[in-house]
């Protein structure tokens, strides 16, 4: 059914969203380094080696 989750899938939500958050986000504005970017760069690019890719 739709909007069930198992045992655990809470928890991996929450480390996702924690490091999205505040592994990523969080010192990314916090350094500044948006201002320097133009619209069109990415500001977040996919680490691939990151393991969860």
């Amino acid at each position: 059914m739709s909007g069930q989750i198992e045992d655990g899938q809470d928890r991996i939500v929450d480390a996702v969203w924690s490091h999205f958050l505040f592994e990523r986000l969080k010192p990314y504005i916090e350094s500044g380094a948006y201002k320097n970017k133009s619209r069109h760069q990415i500001a977040f690019p996919l680490r691939v080696s990151s393991g969860l890719w």
